[in-house]
């Protein structure tokens, strides 16, 4: 870590898969807490069953998951579906646009999820 003194008090969430390098630089008294994914496949099946060309967006507060989700759904979307991305910022009210299926990242007890919503 170029500026360790920038983790000060700050709580870091990580894979599970970088936990060891980044514990390395984390003071012993604020460990990293390692996040868990869901998996994806139920939600890429729900996408596969779009009957008649759909909206699909996805909603997070997480520019890094919208850039990951874009990659993932992308090629099961094709010219058939509208994918759109809805970013959440803190500081202003949310505009999530309409849609037939939404995305939503979740961060409850600090595990990710992803969790599906809509009608298909």
């Amino acid at each position: 870590m170029a500026c360790p003194e920038l983790a000060l008090g700050a709580l870091v969430v990580c894979p599970p898969g970088t936990l060891p390098t980044i514990a390395e630089v984390l003071p012993k008294e604020r460990p990293a807490i390692t996040i868990v994914y869901s998996p994806a496949e139920a939600h890429f099946d729900v996408v596969r069953k779009l009957k008649g060309p759909s909206i699909v967006a996805v909603v997070s507060i997480s520019e890094a998951l919208l850039k990951i989700a874009f990659g993932l759904l992308g090629h099961m979307i094709g010219t058939r579906h509208a994918l759109i991305e809805c970013l959440i910022c803190h500081h202003e009210t949310a505009r999530i646009p309409s849609a037939d299926l939404f995305f939503a990242m979740r961060l409850p007890f600090l595990v990710y999820a992803v969790t599906a919503i809509g009608r298909t």
